[in-house]
């Protein structure tokens, strides 16, 4: 018993020397707070009336300073540059948060942990200079740094975390290093101010809304070796004029380009099989697209309210063509439908006013609600079946653009026209009487060879 009780005792002894040789001391050096643990400083607050610059001393009692802890500047609105020592090899989450004032800092190598949002909101920040031994940008280091003009990305880097960067409004360029091979969602939303940039093929996925609302982006060049451009990731870019994906790219992800109103052409690689719901919606610059033939399906909304649309190419690879694909495509003057499509779904050309012709091959047996409401100018259908296989074809209601127009059976291109009544309207290619876009596109088919009719 009394041998129990001595090892307790000794026990209790070890453990109390222990934590006395773990936790030092702690105290105050200038506007500074620190602890000391196991030999080792870690900065731990500073007074919030400190102002101008801050220098960090490499030691403090004897002991190195290697830390500045959690939350350690937040606040502290009048600091307006701080030196780190080189001792330093960890800067805790949200360290400098908030920190207005800040307009400098460099981080030395020695730091290789940086927290989360350890610098942001420092909405005075222009200038940072980030150490070569950081492998990883943590979520929102720099959110909302809205004096950030540049900023250069160390070679080491792999992953640059959510809102890292968010809505650094100021942020003219980046350079994004071949060694990064994450991107992750928001990373660059809202840098309002970023012109252009370079997605190295070493990054696989480009994810959500990587750099969605980058209003003042003109271009961007995404290099081979991305696989997927994830959902909304250049949503609301509206100055962005020209785009290069590589025929690396499988997948063209929901709202990818969503609202890229500037946006007037883009070439799709034959690489890609998905063009995701809302994947262009909204797109009211772009006058044409080609489809390649690697293509199996047509998200829902993927071109709806491109309103310059004026010709789309649907290959036969394409199985499916989502709801409201086309929706309010307000310029669209034809569309032939491959023979691949057995179902036209609801909305897929609603609103679509100038629409006058669609060809439809003998494989679709399902037209449903709305497909083709409010195609006013709807007047030629070119179906490649029978009058019987048409009446099978089972037409939902608010599709009265399409059934009450003439209807040409065994058809794919427009019927003989005959131009020599002398009664015609100058310029009235398919004698209704008048000179429209129906004109239009009856004389583009003739040119194309279509039922070799000689025009006068």
């Amino acid at each position: 018993m009394k041998k129990r009780i001595l090892c307790a005792v000794l026990a209790s002894l070890i453990c109390v020397m222990a934590f006395a040789n773990l936790t030092v001391s702690a105290g105050t050096y200038g506007d500074l707070t620190y602890t000391v643990t196991a030999g080792k400083v870690t900065i731990t607050d500073c007074n919030e009336t400190a102002a101008g610059e801050i220098v960090i001393p490499e030691t403090i009692d004897g002991y190195p300073v290697t830390t500045i802890g959690a939350e350690a500047f937040d606040r502290c609105y009048g600091i307006g540059s701080i030196i780190i020592p080189s001792s330093v090899t960890s800067i805790g989450m949200s360290a400098f948060n908030q920190c207005y004032g800040l307009r400098t800092i460099t981080i030395p190598d020695s730091v290789t942990s940086l927290g989360k949002y350890a610098f942001s909101y420092c909405t005075g920040l222009t200038s940072v200079t980030i150490s070569n031994s950081i492998t990883t940008i943590e979520y929102g280091l720099f959110d909302q740094c809205t004096g950030l003009a540049s900023i250069t990305i160390p070679d080491g880097v792999t992953t640059i975390r959510s809102y890292a960067f968010r809505e650094c409004t100021g942020l003219k360029s980046i350079t994004i290093p071949d060694s990064v091979t994450t991107i992750e969602d928001t990373a660059f939303s809202n840098c309002t101010g970023l012109t252009s940039v370079t997605i190295p093929g070493s990054i696989t996925c480009l994810e959500n809304s990587a750099f969605s609302y980058c209003t003042g982006l003109k271009s961007v060049i995404i290099s081979h070796g991305v696989i997927s451009i994830q959902g909304s990731a250049f949503e609301g870019c509206t100055g962005l004029t020209s785009v290069t994906i590589p025929d690396s790219v499988t997948t063209i992800g929901y709202g990818a380009f969503n609202g890229c109103t500037g946006l007037k052409s883009i070439t799709i690689p034959d690489s890609v099989t998905t063009i995701g719901d809302s994947a262009f919606y909204g797109c009211t610059g772009l006058k044409s697209i080609t489809i390649p033939g690697s293509i199996t399906k047509i998200g829902d909304y993927a071109f709806g309210e491109c309103e310059h649309l004026q010709s789309v190419t649907i290959p036969n690879s394409v199985t499916s063509i989502g709801a409201g694909a086309f929706t309010y495509c307000i310029n669209l003057e034809s569309v032939t439908i491959p023979d691949s499509i057995t179902t036209i779904y609801d909305w897929t050309f609603e609103g679509c006013e100038n629409l006058v012709s669609v060809t439809f091959p003998d494989s679709v047996l399902y037209i449903k609600w709305c497909a083709f409401s409010e195609c006013n100018n709807l007047s030629d259908v070119y179906y490649s079946g029978t009058e019987a296989d048409w009446e099978d074809v089972t037409i939902d209601e608010n599709n009265e653009c399409l059934t009450s127009a003439s209807i040409y059976f065994g058809a794919t291109e427009e019927p003989p026209v005959t131009p020599d009544d002398p009664t015609r309207v100058p310029g009235d290619i398919n004698g209704d009487g008048e000179v429209n876009v129906r004109d239009v596109i009856t004389l583009r088919r003739y040119i194309a060879g279509g039922y070799g009719v000689e025009l006068k």
